[in-house]
């Protein structure tokens, strides 16, 4: 998720230690659990998930919500077949 949204990751660190480089378009505001989630992809994975679920309102782009509803159903397909 976080190459799709223009930032960049390394699969080199653990990965709850990974800072990515997130677009500021795309950052958790402060208003989100005080944007903890900007400071590493697990993180940002889970409460993008949660969130898209819960409270889409709150998530920092749209394009973020997309991106898991489509995983999700491209996943779930490959899993009926």
């Amino acid at each position: 998720m976080i190459n799709y949204i223009g930032g960049k990751t390394s699969f080199w660190f653990i990965r709850f230690f990974d800072c990515p480089s997130i677009p500021s378009d795309y950052k958790w505001s402060p208003n989100v659990d005080d944007g903890y989630d900007n400071g590493s992809t697990t993180d940002y994975l889970a409460e993008a998930f949660a969130y898209s679920i819960f409270d889409p309102k709150k998530l920092p782009n749209n394009s973020v919500g997309y991106w898991i509803a489509n995983y999700i159903v491209l996943e779930m397909d490959g899993l009926a077949k």
